[in-house]
């Protein structure tokens, strides 16, 4: 027998993104369906209930509650991956990584008196200030990981922008990052 489901505790902010979802017109079918979900299990409804409702399978609301009870909101709303860690963090979390990495250090509160990011000075950085920042998974990126974030997020700017993105790298275990004035 597998692990209790807990029926899901929504905060205001989350109730109303689903809300928001279920009710915009351009939402997907299927994130439709995952916050209509999670509503009904944080409205006390039960697993058979809900996929009655629905018309769609126990399993399928099970599988989706397990995933919100085991990753959080974001995951459970967002898109299933297709393996890989990296897939699973949340677009917030990958825009905090590259303004933190975008950012001067000692300009930020806290930050070290660098003007650039040095070594694993950012890993630091952000690994310090995971609980306080709200991203308790920082704790256990690596610095590959936290470079691809970077990379990744100098691509989509760069696309953003209508340009390639350059070739420098901003990231952990470089030895500086170029600043522009």
């Amino acid at each position: 027998m597998g692990v209790k489901l807990k029926q899901p505790e929504l905060n205001a902010a989350e109730r109303e993104e689903l809300w928001r979802l279920i009710n915009e017109p351009g939402t997907d079918a299927v994130v439709r369906q995952r916050a209509q979900i999670l509503l009904y299990a944080a409205d006390g409804h039960d697993r058979n209930a809900i996929a009655q409702l629905l018309g769609i399978g126990k399993t399928a609301v099970q599988n989706l509650l397990r995933r919100y009870q085991l990753s959080g909101f974001g995951a459970a709303i967002g898109p299933i991956s297709g393996g890989g860690y990296l897939s699973k963090v949340s677009p917030e979390l990958k825009a905090y990584i590259c303004k933190i990495a975008a950012a001067v250090p000692s300009e930020l509160e806290d930050g070290p008196n660098l003007n650039s990011w040095q070594g694993s000075t950012l890993l630091g950085y952000l690994r310090e200030h995971a609980q306080s920042s709200g991203f308790k998974e920082l704790k256990r990126m690596t610095a590959g990981m936290i470079n691809s974030i970077i990379a990744e997020g100098k691509v989509a700017a760069a696309q953003n922008a209508g340009r390639q993105p350059q070739k420098e790298s901003a990231g952990v275990g470089t030895a500086s990052r170029s600043t522009q004035a």
